[in-house]
Parts: C-alpha cells; structure tokens; sequence
C-alpha cells in the first residue's frame, strides 16, 4: 500500500545496456506501453483517465513508447 492508498504496479525500468557510451539515447519499450494500458487506461484501475481511454484501442507496434 502506497501514500494514496492503494498499490501501483512497478514501472518498467529502461534496459542497462542503454546507459553504456555509444548506445542510441531512445528505444522502444513496449513493456512500457502494456504498463500504461494497465495502469492508466484500465477503467477498472483506480488511475484510469477517461480521457485517454482511445489510446486503449492500439497495440505496440502502432503506437510506441521510448
């Protein structure tokens, strides 16, 4: 259980070899997009924003996070 009351699932963390020299600044992370789908466009998450429930309706790779 968190300050707010209730628990959030741990976001995923970016790959180590990502933080090596000579490595690209951005890649994909689609572990992140089926974080988001859980956490903030689930409508039965306390999260949910109604607001982007649109965004519910792609999969990776139509649209991505980095």
């Amino acid at each position: 259980m968190n300050e707010v009351g209730f628990l959030i699932q741990q976001r995923p963390y970016p790959p180590e070899w990502i933080f090596a020299q000579d490595t690209p600044n951005f890649a994909p992370a689609p572990e992140l997009w089926r974080w988001i789908k859980t956490i903030f466009l689930n409508p039965e998450h306390k999260l949910f924003n109604p607001d982007h429930a649109h965004l519910g309706a792609f999969y990776y790779p139509q649209i991505t996070v980095m």
